[in-house]
């Protein structure tokens, strides 16, 4: 993507035909080879061909995934990330909808794994209209070679540690999708998937985030004069997560009642837990793709996924063996923080500085409200209106908290408005967020102000 980012708009529509048939050239008879073979994979390496209707309709994620993924980067990559940032709004929308409908239908662990394949093929459907019909912009500026293979020479030097990162991804999953299938009960699977659909909701803000970063990033030649703008980006993503995350560990049940009802309430379990891994946003986890990617060093990126994979692999085989699904999770925590540890050091190398006091206020205004609002004993009602009018006292309890600790500053909210490109919906809901915190931080700095008028600068004083 970012051949795409800083090359003229003449070659944009060859990097985008080469990529796009790559990811399907490569991802079809991969997804030819799982549909046609499951019966038989199932019964050779899990024993369960009973669970081949499953891999069936997982194996439509491999295409669909891969043609996703392309259609992300290319829209990120021509400075389109509202685009990109829609097509993951419509991905966790279908999922979220139609997995918990046809669950509801009577479709059960089937239904849940449809609904979330679905949101694959729904995102990429779209994402091609849109794209042909971005396509007919580059068609008549320049009279380039339309051949495919000196695109693709080109793309592969920078994309080769990305796509095999996606493929150890891809692989990964399959291993964890073998684990569940080996040690866990269909329940047990169908309430973990739950979990995980409903933890990435959170996507719906940090791709758009994340995606919105990966042109800023780009323009900068010298990795050090980015420092400020990572450490503003882990700033604000942590701002946003850090609460969520902690109120939905605290309010979990709830949460998992509004969205399947009763009888996934064993869900709520693995959500709590689950969800924390949102919690690395304090150390950069959802900004680091698109920096190192940005300033040209994909190779980074690969790196944490190989420490990943490394740590997981082991790790969640033993677990999974003695706490089954909870194990599952563990090991996926404890795998992505030493990953995002990683990271962090290699941005160290590269003169990249993160005020980590700063992330200390957040998770701190994060954490004092929520015994607060575990010692309010609501009257019995429905379980959206609890959750609604709990999660407006802590959000109100946080952001005045937030403010008043100096978590973030006046110039950090002027940096992510103007940096910030992303849907208009989401982009209103967040600059609702910024506009209270400035007004908290200017009556703070008023009274401030009032304070040393009337009585004196403790120089003078």
């Amino acid at each position: 993507t970012r051949y795409t980012a800083i090359n003229t708009s003449c070659r944009l529509r060859g990097y985008m035909k080469a990529g796009l048939f790559f990811k399907i050239l490569t991802a079809l008879p991969l997804t030819v080879f799982s549909f046609l073979s499951a019966e038989l994979l199932t019964q050779l390496i899990l024993g369960r061909s009973d669970i081949a209707p499953l891999v069936k309709v997982t194996s439509f994620i491999i295409l669909f995934s891969s043609v996703l993924s392309s259609l992300t980067a290319i829209f990120v990559g021509i400075g389109m990330s509202g685009r990109a940032s829609l097509l993951n709004i419509v991905f966790q929308a279908s999922r979220s909808i139609l997995s918990p409908l046809l669950v509801v239908l009577g479709l059960g662990v089937l239904g849940a794994v449809a609904g979330y394949v679905s949101g694959y093929i729904f995102a990429s459907l779209i994402g091609l209209l849109i794209l042909l019909s971005l396509a007919r912009r580059y068609s008549t500026d320049c009279s380039e070679d339309e051949r495919i293979a000196p695109y693709l020479r080109e793309l592969l030097v920078f994309s080769v540690p990305i796509f095999t990162s996606t493929l150890v991804s891809t692989l990964l999953s399959t291993y964890q999708s073998a684990l569940l299938s080996r040690y866990a009960s269909y329940m047990d699977i169908g309430n973990f998937q739950a979990a995980s659909n409903l933890a990435s909701l959170l996507t719906l803000v940090t791709l758009p985030i994340s995606t919105s970063l990966f042109p800023a990033f780009s323009k900068f030649r010298d990795p050090r004069e980015a420092s400020n703008a990572v450490d503003v980006a882990v700033t604000m993503t942590a701002l946003l997560l850090t609460p969520v995350t902690l109120f939905t560990v605290v309010e979990a049940r709830d949460i998992v009642r509004i969205f399947y009802g009763a009888s996934y309430m064993a869900s709520s379990e693995y959500l709590s837990m689950y969800i924390l891994i949102y919690l690395y946003s304090l150390i950069g986890s959802i900004v680091w793709g698109s920096f190192f990617q940005g300033i040209g060093k994909p190779k980074v990126v690969f790196m944490s996924t190989l420490v990943y994979s490394a740590i997981y692999v082991p790790l969640a085989f033993f677990l999974a063996s003695t706490q089954s699904i909870k194990g599952v999770i563990v090991a996926v925590l404890l795998a992505s923080l030493s990953s995002n540890a990683m990271l962090l050091w290699e941005s160290r190398k590269v003169g990249v500085k993160i005020d980590f006091s700063k992330k200390g206020k957040i998770l701190l205004s994060a954490l004092i409200p929520i015994p607060i609002i575990m010692c309010i004993n609501l009257p019995p009602m429905h379980a959206l209106v609890r959750v609604t009018l709990l999660g407006a006292i802590y959000l109100s309890l946080y952001v005045l908290l937030s403010s008043l600790l100096g978590a973030v500053t006046h110039r950090e909210i002027e940096l992510v408005r103007s940096t910030l490109r992303i849907p208009q919906f989401l982009r209103r809901i967040i600059e609702l967020f910024l506009d209270i915190l400035e007004r908290i931080i200017v009556a703070k700095e008023s009274l401030r102000g009032n304070f040393f008028l009337r009585w004196g600068s403790p120089a003078t004083s």
